[in-house]
């Protein structure tokens, strides 16, 4: 049985989610969950510091699923290379514009060079 562990506020029961420059208390569903007590009881204790009442939560996985993603896979699969295609066309389209603005320029310069004689 794997065990793992969430704080929990005590006054509304929401759960701990820790962000880039803030600190949400949101639904289990989307809070963080921790694989090893430490950091958990961690973050009570800090939470404690600044007065907030927290609780340790042990949450016991009861059911393993195996879930089949092989037509997730092979439609990001497609969508990679789709991409790739284009992108390699847009290159060829790009080059062959840079190729024309040089030819032109190369013409320019001839019929200067030619006329110039």
């Amino acid at each position: 049985m794997i065990e793992l562990y969430a704080v929990r506020r005590v006054s509304d029961g929401l759960y701990y989610r820790p962000g880039d420059h803030y600190e949400k208390w949101v639904e289990l569903k989307r809070a963080k969950v921790y694989p090893r007590i430490g950091p958990a009881k961690a973050a009570v204790t800090s939470w404690a510091g600044y007065g907030t009442k927290t609780n340790l939560v042990r949450l016991l996985v009861t059911e393993v699923r195996v879930i089949d993603l092989t037509e997730d896979i092979q439609k990001a699969k497609l969508t990679k290379e789709r991409k790739l295609k284009r992108q390699e066309i847009r290159s060829k389209q790009d080059k062959i514009e840079r190729l024309e603005k040089q030819k032109l320029e190369l013409e320019e310069q001839l019929t200067k060079l030619q006329g110039s004689e």
